[in-house]
């Protein structure tokens, strides 16, 4: 790009000096005026561009989509090709680059004091619940549900619903930042917060007399993409169980 600039300046130069009294360009009958069209750079930008290049060689005036040129007609083509190599989209910056989004995988445990053969989890939970084990007292452990959630950086985003295979109901919100880095990156997770009403029934034969026990998680952390992080666990109101939050995100450009 820069040789361009060199080149197109060279040029500017040269034909200026071929043409005594070029100090501004001046309307003549023997001027060539061509519109090009500009299809992807911005045409007011390289208006500014070409007007501090070419000094008094011809003029350049801008329109939505197209640059309107006005000299002779060797100054008109050697401007007509800067323009065609100039004509590229603007690079990205802070400012106009697209926010990426975030896909969190959200994962409910539920970690029972008492023992429980049927309980089992998935096997790419398996290190976490080990960990887990080596932590708390809990017995047993179970997958109440998965949520696969995809927001953008920036964007609040709220999901709610009822657990399988049950009348408890979950509401589920975060906010997250994806932090400048290298890959892979950390995501911020703001205003992080889960709220769980589990559905007991202290007369099984009785569906009419029943109870909610409530369990709930408000927080903010930094969690690194494709890792899977235990944000914390809530004790089940009236119960010695508890529900433990762990979220894994993945960052989609």
């Amino acid at each position: 790009m820069k040789k361009l600039f060199w080149v197109l300046a060279a040029s500017a130069g040269m034909l200026v000096a071929q043409e005594k009294g070029a100090e501004a360009p001046r309307a003549n009958p023997t001027d060539t005026v061509r519109v090009i069209e500009v299809k992807q750079a911005d045409p007011y930008a390289l208006q500014r561009t070409l007007s501090g290049v070419l000094g008094g060689l011809a003029s350049v005036n801008a329109t939505p989509g197209a640059l309107v040129v006005r000299g002779s007609g060797e100054a008109v083509s050697v401007i007509e090709a800067a323009i065609k190599k100039l004509d590229v989209p603007p690079a990205p910056t802070p400012e106009n680059r697209p926010a990426p989004n975030v896909e969190l995988t959200v994962h409910l445990l539920y970690a029972s004091a008492q023992e429980d053969p049927t309980a089992t989890v998935p096997q790419d939970l398996d290190g976490t619940v080990r960990q887990l084990r080596s932590l708390f007292p809990y017995k047993g452990y179970r997958v109440l549900d998965t949520l696969v959630i995809r927001s953008r950086s920036g964007r609040e985003t709220v999901t709610n619903g009822t657990l399988p295979g049950s009348d408890s109901s979950y509401d589920f919100r975060f906010r997250p930042e994806v932090a400048a880095g290298p890959v892979p990156r950390i995501v911020r997770l703001g205003s992080l917060q889960l709220s769980v009403k589990m559905r007991s029934y202290p007369d099984p034969a009785d569906k009419t007399r029943y109870q909610f026990l409530d369990s709930g998680i408000r927080t903010e952390l930094d969690a690194r993409e494709g890792q899977k992080t235990v944000v914390g666990k809530s004790n089940v109101s009236g119960t010695d169980d508890a529900i433990i939050l762990v979220v894994s995100p993945k960052v989609i450009e």
